[in-house]
């Protein structure tokens, strides 16, 4: 027995250290302290066999944390609940917070977590009866388990000498009592290196279970007396219950029985043990009892049975409606957590809508600036296009004016004086001469007059596009040794002036290329006239030329510049056997 004094300030302590833990979770300003301190006060009430306030903690640590965050303080709780369901009998429960363990510390790749709630959710499907399956969690826990020293955790985690021993305790009950004192020798030896105070007794007490198995009753009784002594040294209670509750039951006795049985009624007395051993040691009694016929004795037990297991039901209710409410709680932090995820991805969204509609809107503003900018430099462009075109039209014009009524009535004048000249000179060599001078002032008014008209055929404003290129064309191959043939199919498209002399100007240059450069014996010129387009064809029989290596002369630049002008496309192709030009003039497209 130990001393009163011991046992006063014993308590005395207990209650400061207690208050004192009390004390710095009402202290806490922040969720993190109080999360951290109300999960201390649960560890602690279940070292002190207080389950009902180690739940009550429990709840406290679970409505401030996060139901769907997944860290090492989350498994911790999950292996800690299963745990307590564990000493509440709610087994299946504890089983698949285990598994709820199991899969969060899985993610973490924590490999402690993993071996404390396998172990777990074996020790509950022991208890379920599952033997097969709580070994293989306990074979789980022995796999996970971190084969150098564990770093220092909020909480205590279980040893592998627990593994160890509760191994043995499914091989006893699947009837392999020699594998089970394999597993609870290892059990033993690393409880006694490690100093378990929790490990020693629970070791002794498994033994004396085995050998009572064997009906080896000498071994089985040191060992459970062994597992008492352990036991009360190391303050845990509920392990010498279970012993005295083994040792009234085994003993022939009936002086021991009764002594053994006091024993463990007094220290129910004493001690505030958990009612899952407490029943567990009026089992066994009964049994003894039972047997010796000690009629009072078996009715005094199965009275406290009933209590406990009233008192059991009465708690297994309530634990249950708190699961009920710490589920609801959990349902409503999960849809709470969705719907603020959702908030915040609604939020997201509409800000990337946004700012995809600011860009979208800006991207659009620039691509019309840019439209814009362009169109009008396209359009400084073609007036300045015009402009030039216009201006060599307007010199051709007063070129071709001065010719004819300059130039041309000049040498008018001069042949006439001339012709009066010859009248008077008499026939001979003279006059001859002076007739020969006559032809070549006609000669020279008559390209006098063809270049006037080159230069503004008067055909395009008397009689249009078509009959001036007609004209041109039939010029041509009667002052040069080429061929042209000019075809035009539908219907002509009424047009400015100045459109059908740029067009007129195009065709123009391209025939005088095909006469001066490419030696072509023939050409082709052709327009076919549609509802909204006018296609242009000039093609030669001559040499060809390479795009690359003849330089952009004026007579071409001057093409291009028109075709730009008309808004047309031109595509050219030239071979060793001659030259194509294609042009297409959208009429949709001309600036009128």
């Amino acid at each position: 027995m130990r001393n009163p004094f011991f046992r006063l300030l014993f308590l005395l302590l207990s209650q400061s250290i207690l208050g004192q833990q009390s004390g710095q979770y009402d202290n806490c300003r922040t969720s993190e302290c109080r999360i951290l301190e109300s999960y201390k006060m649960s560890k602690y009430y279940l070292e002190s066999d207080d389950i009902a306030l180690a739940q009550k903690w429990l709840n406290k640590t679970k409505n401030f944390y996060p139901a769907n965050k997944i860290d090492t303080l989350a498994c911790s709780i999950h292996n800690l609940q299963s745990e307590l369901f564990y000493y509440m009998g709610l087994f299946q429960f504890g089983a698949d917070e285990a598994d709820s363990g199991i899969e969060k510390a899985r993610q973490l790749n924590d490999s402690v977590l993993t071996a404390d709630a396998y172990f777990f959710r074996g020790i509950n499907q022991f208890e379920l009866h599952k033997f097969d399956l709580a070994q293989q969690s306990l074979q789980q826990s022995l796999r996970y388990f971190p084969k150098v020293s564990r770093n220092k955790r909020i909480s205590n985690s279980i040893e592998k000498e627990h593994i160890y021993n509760n191994l043995a305790q499914v091989k006893l009950k699947i009837s392999q009592q020699d594998s089970a004192l394999v597993y609870n020798h290892r059990a033993y030896e690393l409880a006694k290196i490690n100093h378990s105070k929790r490990g020693i007794p629970n070791a002794e007490q498994t033994f004396g279970e085995i050998y009572l198995s064997k009906n080896q009753i000498g071994n089985s009784k040191m060992f459970f007396e062994k597992s008492v002594f352990s036991a009360l040294k190391s303050e845990y209670y509920d392990i010498a219950l279970v012993d005295y509750g083994f040792l009234t039951a085994m003993s022939s006795d009936s002086r021991q029985t009764f002594e053994y049985y006091k024993k463990g009624t007094d220290l129910i007395q004493r001690k505030n043990i958990n009612a899952f051993f407490r029943r567990y040691f009026y089992e066994l009694s009964l049994k003894a009892f039972t047997k010796s016929g000690a009629t009072a004795k078996v009715i005094e037990v199965q009275e406290n049975i009933i209590r406990i297991d009233t008192e059991s039901k009465l708690n297994a209710n309530t634990h249950i409606q708190d699961i009920s409410e710490q589920y609801v709680n959990n349902e409503k932090k999960l849809l709470t957590a969705e719907i603020e995820k959702f908030r915040r991805q609604k939020k997201i969204t509409f800000l990337l809508i946004i700012t995809a509609s600011l860009c979208i809107a800006v991207m659009t503003l620039a691509i019309v600036i840019i439209r814009k900018r362009n169109k009008a430099e396209k359009r400084q462009e073609i007036i300045r296009l015009e402009a030039l075109l216009d201006g060599q039209e307007k010199e051709r014009k007063r070129i071709a004016e001065d010719l004819h009524d300059g130039l041309n009535g000049d040498l008018s004048a001069i042949k006439h004086h001339i012709s009066s000249i010859s009248e008077e000179i008499p026939e001979n060599s003279g006059r001859v001469k002076l007739q020969k001078i006559i032809e070549m002032v006609d000669q020279v008014c008559s390209q006098t007059r063809s270049i006037s008209h080159d230069l503004m055929p008067a055909s395009i404003m008397d009689f249009g596009l078509v009959e001036a290129l007609k004209q041109y064309c039939v010029k041509i191959n009667t002052s040069h040794p080429i061929v042209i043939d000019f075809q035009y199919f539908g219907a002509m498209a009424s047009l400015p002036k100045n459109l059908e002399t740029t067009i007129y100007r195009i065709i123009q240059e391209l025939i005088n290329n095909a006469v001066k450069h490419s030696g072509a014996a023939q050409a082709l010129v052709q327009m076919n006239f549609h509802e909204r387009e006018i296609f242009i064809t000039v093609e030669d029989n001559g040499k060809g030329f390479d795009l690359n290596m003849v330089p952009l002369g004026l007579g071409l630049k001057n093409i291009r510049s028109r075709v730009h002008l008309l808004h047309a496309e031109m595509e050219i192709n030239s071979t060793e056997n001659g030259s194509s030009f294609q042009i297409i003039i959208d009429l949709t497209k001309l600036v009128k």
